[in-house]
């Protein structure tokens, strides 16, 4: 049986002293597919450099919640460029988080996930999100739609 692992941040520091070891051993491992979602700009130009280097591996590009204070609305040129790489199949790792205090407030994480997946969905119908991200993107579902408004472009 091959495997799909379709959430692994092999960018992380944490693989430094072993990322190619690691990397190479998937395969054997019975790891047919990887798909390394990025969390800010820095990590999810790791994903793609990762993508580029691994025929197995694929990259996301996007903010994560708790990454998302310093997001400027320019980045999303950015984010659009990654996005076009060939090896880029999703955006993520984005959407809400409300249950770490930490993160930042609820208003900055509905704005940054408002231009990242309405500027996106034309280009792909896959978002990239963690299981909190998930949850909490389905009980405020009808709020973004609500705080996002006309601009938004859903392609389902």
């Amino acid at each position: 049986m091959e495997l799909f692992d379709t959430h692994a941040h092999y960018d992380a520091e944490q693989f430094d002293p072993d990322r190619d070891g690691v990397l190479a051993a998937l395969p054997g491992a019975g790891v047919a597919l990887v798909v390394n979602p990025g969390c800010d700009l820095p990590s999810s130009g790791a994903a793609l450099s990762l993508a580029a280097k691994w025929p197995f591996l694929y990259a996301a590009v996007g903010y994560h919640p708790e990454n998302c204070a310093p997001y400027r609305e320019e980045d999303l040129d950015t984010i659009r460029d990654m996005a076009r790489r060939d090896k880029c199949v999703a955006i993520g790792e984005i959407g809400l988080d409300y249950y770490w205090e930490e993160n930042p407030p609820r208003e900055r994480q509905q704005q940054v996930f408002c231009w990242e997946s309405g500027s996106m969905m034309s280009r792909f119908p896959i978002f990239e999100v963690g299981f909190w991200v998930l949850i909490s993107a389905i009980l405020f579902w009808m709020e973004i739609m609500w705080i996002c408004g006309p601009d938004i472009q859903w392609n389902f």
